[in-house]
């Protein structure tokens, strides 16, 4: 496990890639959906081809989330930094 402290999940965030559409969904803790969206690929994909933009989109969500939490801009106000400088 990567983190060293339990912690109570209250949303989850999925994002599903298949050859022809993504799935982005929003549940609660037992796994209602509470908002979906489902987005058409301009063509079918291969399995390589999804297995690159699954990464791609991974890739994507790390960096803002990074940023987001991470490095949280000075002007914000919503508490202390959490990286000193």
């Amino acid at each position: 496990s990567m983190v060293s402290e339990k912690d109570t999940i209250h949303r989850r965030t999925v994002i599903e890639h298949g050859n022809r559409y993504v799935y982005l969904y929003t549940t609660d803790a037992n796994g209602k959906v509470l908002d979906e969206e489902v987005f058409t690929q301009p063509y079918r994909l291969d399995r390589q081809e999804v297995h690159e933009e699954a990464k791609d989109i991974y890739d994507l969500v790390y960096d803002s989330l990074n940023e987001l939490i991470n490095f949280p801009s000075a002007s914000d106000g919503d508490g202390p930094p959490n990286v000193k400088e």
